[in-house]
């Protein structure tokens, strides 16, 4: 099926009629001149319809149905005319209303095109927006559950501006197989009220209001997915494209990404580099670049999960955060030693056992080996940012301090590692986070000096560049 929607205007309708000017005398006026007499002139037609129709022609609507075939005609047409008597305040406006215009219309296109048309009469303001946007959002998602298998076409001309704007911009969201369309040259209508007027700009500034509220909440993805839409060269967009990789893929080497020649993005480089996200000298002297980067951005999105309230997330940040720092510190020490190993879980296990004897490879007795290493090797920072870890890993707590205690004596405590794997293996949700493990988090965090802000401080970038 398809179905014509339009705005009735003044223009709609073309009689002459025999009125009065200034001083009173006889005049021969056309209703569409006549605003002020609108709507009493056409109530009065209306009334009068069978006696009047031979005087009364209709202008817009005849001329988009006059350039179709009749195979092309709509199934349906659906008028919008206005009456706002039970609403408006302004009395002296009330007299344009066009609904009792879009009834004539319907009875002329019944009776002449074998159209059926029904009229909507619109109880609002149709100069202010603000108004007509609810009243026409409700009606379309009305029409679209009527009309669930249908075509819809929007005839651009008639009705006010702020008519055709809420139109143009709801219909298509609301409904997405419509089509504008355009006419031409209708006597008494101005062409730069028919010619063809785009929305992009305006539309712009509505995608850009929901990027701004997505990367306030940190969905970079969403974010930057909505804004190639419209403007594929927004500069803000390869600082929504770091966004998304800082809280996607941090394994990927987020400097390079726009340092390669032809992506060379210095304005990205130098936020990158101004804003590390954390800042512990020893431990940047022990790490590769790049993990010592990616550590800092484990402890960065779990700072930003627990501001959000995610508590599982920031449950699972926060123990990726270690063990990619285990990983990264023993092999960045197997290197500094002679030795040659896979940057990996099993890689690093398989060092450990054979220069350290482990018997198991766990994240606590990786924990275990390191705390020795940096006793041995000097390194107090590293050894106390590792001890704070320790500290709230249950596994090492029962089987590396309680190792020489009887089963029976042996206590645990609430434990990053236990917190993690019941989440990861049985869908647990945290509602709130344990005390231990909070302190931690705070005490690490002050350790590493991380830049909590550091997402705000890209978001503040990002708004700066939007528009």
């Amino acid at each position: 099926m398809k179905i014509l929607f339009n705005n009735i205007g003044n223009r709609h309708l073309k009689y002459s009629f025999t009125g009065k000017d200034k001083d009173g005398n006889p005049v021969e006026k056309n209703l569409y001149n006549e605003k002020f007499e609108f709507k009493t002139a056409t109530q009065q037609l209306f009334e009068n319809f069978e006696q009047e129709k031979d005087k009364i022609q209709i202008e817009i609507l005849k001329k988009y149905l006059d350039e179709k075939n009749k195979t092309d005609y709509p199934d349906r047409i659906i008028l919008f005319g206005t009456d706002q008597e039970k609403t408006t305040q302004e009395k002296k406006h009330t007299n344009q209303d066009t609904y009792w215009a879009a009834l004539i219309v319907k009875n002329i296109i019944e009776e002449k095109y074998n159209i059926p048309v029904e009229v909507i009469k619109i109880e609002r303001n149709p100069s202010d927006e603000n108004e007509l946007i609810p009243v026409y959002q409700q009606l379309f998602k009305q029409i679209k559950n009527n009309y669930s298998q249908s075509e819809w076409f929007f005839l651009d001309a008639g009705g006010t501006p702020q008519q055709k704007l809420t139109s143009k911009l709801l219909m298509p969201e609301i409904y997405s197989n419509t089509k504008i369309e355009y006419i031409s040259n209708v006597e008494g209508v101005d062409e730069n009220d028919l010619r063809e007027k785009n929305t992009e700009e305006l539309e712009k500034i509505f995608v850009k209001k929901n990027v701004k509220e997505l990367t306030k909440n940190y969905h970079y993805a969403s974010a930057y997915q909505l804004l190639r839409k419209v403007e594929h060269k927004n500069p803000a967009l390869p600082f929504i494209k770091l966004g998304k990789l800082r809280k996607q893929n941090v394994w990927k080497d987020i400097v390079g990404e726009f340092d390669k020649p032809n992506r060379k993005n210095d304005l990205v480089l130098n936020f990158i580099n101004k804003k590390p996200p954390i800042n512990l000298q020893e431990l940047e002297e022990n790490l590769d670049k790049l993990d010592y980067y990616v550590y800092g951005e484990f402890l960065a999105r779990a700072a930003l999960y627990l501001e959000s309230n995610d508590n599982n997330n920031f449950i699972l940040q926060f123990q990726q955060s270690l063990e990619h720092l285990l990983i990264a510190f023993i092999h960045k020490y197997a290197q500094e030693t002679g030795n040659t190993i896979k940057k990996d879980f099993d890689g690093v296990g398989k060092f450990l056992q054979a220069e350290f004897q482990i018997e198991t490879n766990a994240v606590s007795t990786q924990l275990e080996v390191v705390i020795k290493i940096t006793e041995e090797e000097n390194l107090n920072d590293i050894k106390q940012l590792f001890e704070l870890y320790a500290s709230i890993n249950n596994s090492y707590h029962l089987h590396i301090k309680q190792k020489d205690l009887p089963e029976k004596q042996k206590s645990s405590i609430q434990g990053l590692d236990t917190l993690r794997n019941q989440i990861a293996h049985s869908s647990k949700y945290i509602e709130k986070n344990p005390k231990n493990i909070l302190c931690t988090f705070n005490k690490i965090t002050q350790l590493t000096l991380l830049d909590k802000s550091t997402y705000v401080s890209l978001n503040d970038k990002i708004t700066d560049l939007l528009y």
